[in-house]
């Protein structure tokens, strides 16, 4: 996931992915309760299903904000454009 990220904020900006990113963490944590939404005693597999979806979703956006946020770190920030003048 870390290098389609890196390829794409390359490609598409990295303000879209600083965006993006956090919203797909946020919604993978929400997925979460899921399991008592379907069921109210849910059985183990649909748990651990459940958990699994949840932990690739946040983990996923995790990954998209690794690479566009360390593409911020040099020290001369408008080589980058991360500095928010463009």
């Amino acid at each position: 996931m870390v290098p389609l990220a890196g390829a794409g904020s390359d490609r598409y900006g990295r303000r879209v992915f600083l965006v993006v990113a956090p919203v797909l963490a946020a919604a993978g944590i929400a997925v979460l309760p899921g399991a008592s939404l379907l069921a109210a005693v849910p059985s183990l597999g649909l748990l651990a299903a459940v958990v699994g979806v949840s932990r690739l979703v946040e983990g996923a956006g995790s990954a998209m904000a690794a690479p566009a946020t360390l593409a911020c770190w040099p020290t001369a920030p408008r080589a980058t454009g991360c500095d928010g003048a463009g």
